[in-house]
């Protein structure tokens, strides 16, 4: 009984030292998300400017080049 209550002291001190990293981990899968999504928004812009499609035409141009 002794060494089940030894076993259960430590995994309660081992669940209350993973607890600030648990809050670590999920402040940076918000900031990473966060993150992804700022990145999309930026792509979408590009792709969807009209530079960018005028410039296509020069893009595939350049890929046919290289593939040389």
């Amino acid at each position: 009984m002794e060494a089940v209550t030894r076993e259960i002291s430590a995994l309660r001190t081992e669940r209350y030292n993973l607890k600030p990293l648990e809050k670590k981990t999920e402040e940076a899968r918000r900031a990473f998300d966060h993150k992804a999504a700022e990145l999309e928004a930026f792509k979408q812009a590009v792709a969807s400017s009209t530079s960018w499609r005028l410039t296509a035409p020069l893009r595939g141009i350049s890929r046919l080049l290289k593939g040389r």
